[in-house]
C-alpha cells in the first residue's frame, strides 16, 4: 500500500513476499494482525505459501549439492538431505507466509558457492565467478534479516584462516596474500553492503504515505511523506503570540504546541499540552 512502517528486520524478504502478493492479485487490504484469523478469498495465500515452498525445496537441493562438492559420498548426501528435509521447525517455516524460508535460501546459496569457489584455483576465472556469487548471496540474506550477518562472519572467518596459511607460507609472496586478502575483502563485505543498502533504498522509495510506523523518523524526512501532519512554513523568528510546534530531538515524544489557554494563576502565559501526533 506504500504506507510506511518500521520493522525490525531489513526490507529485502518482506519486499519479496510483497511482490509475490501483488503479483497474484493481493490489495493489501487484509493485515495478518491475529494468529488464527481466516483469510479473506481476496488474499492470495496459496500462490505466497507456495512461493516460500518452493524456497525450503530449493535450499534442500542445494544441501545435497554442497554435500557433494565437499566430496561426500552420494548415498551420505542423500542421508543428510534426509534429515534436513524431514526436520520438523524447517518444515513448518517453509508452510507459512515467513521470512525464515527465503532467508535459508539465501543461507544455502551462499555456503554452496563458497564451497565451489574453494574447489577452484586462486587464479582462476571459476573461483572469480564463484566468489562474486557468494558475496551476491550473503548480501541477500543481510539483507533479508539480521541473521544473515552471521553467515557473512562465518564465511569470513574461513577466509581468515585460509589468509593465516598463506601467511604461514614462506614460499607465498607477501603481495600476493595482499592481492587475495583485498578481493577477499571489497568481494565478501563490498557487493554485501552494497546489495544491503540498495534494498533499503527501494524499501524507502516505495513506501511514501505517513503512518504511526514514520514517528521514528526526523521530522525533515516526514515532511517529504504523503499525508504528513509536520507543520509547513514556519517562519526562523518566532515573534510574541505565535503558535509553534515543539519537538525534542533526542526522545520519541510527541509534540507540543500552545494554544488561547492561559494559566489562572502564576505567570498567567499560554498553556502547552501533548498533541496525537507520535
Amino acid at each position: 500500500t506504500g504506507t510506511y512502517f518500521f520493522d525490525v528486520h531489513p526490507p529485502l524478504a518482506k519486499m519479496t513476499l510483497a511482490l509475490v502478493g501483488y503479483l497474484s492479485g493481493f490489495k493489501g487490504d487484509f493485515l495478518f494482525e491475529n494468529i488464527g484469523d481466516f483469510f479473506p478469498q481476496s488474499v492470495p495465500y496459496y500462490a505466497m505459501r507456495l512461493f516460500v515452498a518452493i524456497c525450503g525445496s530449493i535450499s534442500c537441493v542445494l544441501l545435497y549439492l554442497t554435500l557433494r562438492t565437499s566430496g561426500v559420498k552420494p548415498v551420505i548426501a542423500v542421508v543428510g538431505t534426509a534429515f534436513f528435509i524431514w526436520e520438523n521447525s524447517f518444515v513448518t517455516i517453509s508452510r507459512y507466509i515467513l521470512l525464515d524460508a527465503i532467508l535459508i535460501l539465501f543461507i544455502s546459496f551462499s555456503a554452496y558457492y563458497y564451497k565451489k569457489y574453494q574447489n577452484f584455483s586462486e587464479v582462476s576465472y571459476g573461483s572469480l565467478k564463484y566468489l562474486v556469487l557468494t558475496g551476491i548471496f550473503l548480501g541477500l540474506g543481510l539483507a533479508s534479516k539480521w541473521v544473515g550477518l552471521f553467515t557473512v562472519a562465518w564465511v569470513g572467518v574461513l577466509c581468515i584462516i585460509r589468509l593465516l596459511f598463506m601467511v604461514s607460507d614462506l614460499s607465498t609472496p607477501l603481495t600476493k596474500t595482499t592481492a587475495y586478502a583485498t578481493k577477499w575483502v571489497s568481494i565478501l563485505l563490498g557487493i554485501p553492503t552494497i546489495i544491503y543498502l540498495l534494498a533499503f533504498q527501494a524499501h524507502f522509495m516505495t513506501l511514501i504515505n505517513d503512518s504511526d510506523g514514520a514517528s521514528l523518523l526526523s521530522p525533515e524526512y516526514r515532511s517529504e511523506l504523503n499525508g504528513n501532519s509536520i507543520p509547513k512554513n514556519i517562519n526562523k523568528n518566532v515573534g510574541y503570540g505565535s503558535v509553534v510546534s515543539i519537538k525534542h530531538v533526542n526522545t520519541r515524544g510527541g509534540y507540543l504546541h500552545s494554544h488561547d489557554i492561559f494559566y489562572t494563576t502564576g505567570s498567567e502565559q499560554r498553556s502547552e499540552e501533548h498533541t496525537s501526533e507520535l
